[in-house]
């Protein structure tokens, strides 16, 4: 099932947001927390973002290290993907991971597309609405997501740094760029 992008969470959230962004008075303080659902199991974006993404440029999904680490929790061992991960009616997880997960991926980022371009919408709003003069804007997400890496799919207990770095982007008037690579607490 491919929904219609107009038929989306993603798309009904976005709505919301720019009719209220809107409809405020410029002369009035606001403030806006949109919080978005997509990218989430199932992950099944709109077929026309499909398109956007060209699957060859997406990285397979890291090797299992802990595979071959002594000391490894048996847990590991007992939750790897060939028995939890993503909603599959299909046994193609555990008859072809390869292909699961490049699909997994592939989809994942027509997702992400996706995602993009509401925020543009919002901005775009907010544009409409009379500029950025007193606009703080910070964008961030609950969790990463690992998409096959070290064989294991969603988020959990299990902190590698697909399910741990996740984008924290702040724009506000006076605001310096940065960029900061290592764990912010």
């Amino acid at each position: 099932f491919m929904p219609r992008a107009e038929d989306t969470q993603t798309e009904y959230i976005t709505r919301k947001g720019e009719a209220f962004i809107t409809e405020s008075s410029k002369d009035a303080p606001i403030c806006v927390m949109i919080s978005y659902v997509e990218p989430h199991d199932p992950i099944c974006p709109p077929k026309k973002f499909l398109g956007r993404v060209n699957p060859k440029d997406l990285p397979d999904p890291l090797p299992a290290t802990w595979r071959n680490d002594p000391d490894a929790p048996i847990a590991l061992f007992e939750n790897n993907t060939t028995h939890c991960g993503y909603s599959d009616p299909t046994t193609e997880r555990i008859d072809n991971p390869t292909a699961y997960w490049r699909r997994a991926r592939h989809y994942y980022f027509a997702d992400i597309v996706h995602l993009d371009e509401q925020v543009g919408r919002i901005l775009k709003a907010f544009d409409e609405r009379g500029g950025w003069k007193n606009t703080c804007i910070i964008l961030s997400a609950d969790h990463g997501e690992l998409l096959g890496d070290m064989e294991f799919g969603g988020k959990g207990s299990i902190h590698y740094d697909a399910d741990l770095r996740i984008p924290l982007i702040v724009s506000a008037p006076g605001c310096l760029r940065r960029e900061c690579a290592h764990f912010a607490q």
